[in-house]
């Protein structure tokens, strides 16, 4: 972690705070990988962002990353150690049915995660079912 990331974390989620989900600029990806900028000084999943202008796109595109795996998470897992228990800077990933890997990836901010919804940021409490990261 790099000198003063708990501000630098806030910072860079208050820049985010309005900005609204877009596959082709701000996607959960996209989000959490700025995150990891702001806290280490390198985006940890680099590699996997890539512009896409929709789901079908971004499908496409992890399922090659995937490279015949089935488990869309072993992607982050290759790049970061899993915890049991959410902590601040914490990636965080969560079931969804409407995103193409069928999770949706978030940064544990406070008691409370962030995730990148229709109208900006939404802050959601984590849940056991919850897959969790530390970058460090």
């Amino acid at each position: 972690m790099v000198e003063g990331w708990q501000n630098r974390l806030f910072e860079y989620i208050e820049s985010k705070r309005n900005q609204p989900f877009d596959w082709a600029v701000n996607s959960c990806m996209d989000f959490v990988n700025g995150a990891s900028v702001a806290m280490t000084g390198f985006g940890f999943v680099d590699d996997l962002i890539f512009k896409h202008r929709n789901a079908l796109g971004a499908q496409r595109f992890f399922l090659v990353k995937m490279a015949g795996g089935t488990d869309p998470l072993a992607l982050i897992d290759a790049r970061a150690s899993r915890i049991e228990t959410p902590r601040r800077g914490a990636i965080i990933a969560r079931k969804s049915d409407g995103q193409c890997t069928g999770y949706s990836l978030g940064v544990v901010v406070s008691r409370k995660a962030a995730f990148v919804g229709v109208a900006g940021l939404e802050f959601i409490l984590p849940q056991s079912t919850d897959n969790v990261w530390s970058l460090w």
